[in-house]
């Protein structure tokens, strides 16, 4: 597994991941639920929404990083979740790590 490292206090970029039914991209264009979870060094989760990556055909959600949510310098882990009205899913999780900067 590879492990990527951001920096302590990056914002303006996306994380995305697609969702795949037997190899096949997930219709996720009626989703009720959109959402990335995020587990911080400390062990503490935080849940915020995320967006369709376009119409939702192709499967792909993403979270544009906002400032102040790599709050913590660490390990870290991310896994969004999608639910339309006949399914809920999970993507597996991936770690991370939030590298500090130079004082």
């Amino acid at each position: 597994m590879t492990t990527e490292t951001l920096r302590f206090g990056s914002s303006g970029f996306t994380i995305d991941a697609q969702l795949l039914f037997d190899g096949v991209p997930a219709d996720i264009s009626g989703a009720t639920l959109l959402e990335i979870r995020f587990e911080k060094q400390d062990g503490s989760t935080v849940h915020l929404p995320a967006a369709l990556g376009s119409t939702g055909l192709d499967g792909v959600v993403v979270y544009l990083v906002q400032p102040g949510d790599l709050d913590q310098a660490g390990s870290w882990r991310f896994q969004f979740e999608v639910a339309t009205p006949s399914w809920r899913r999970f993507t597996t999780p991936v770690a991370f790590e939030v590298g500090p900067n130079i004082p």
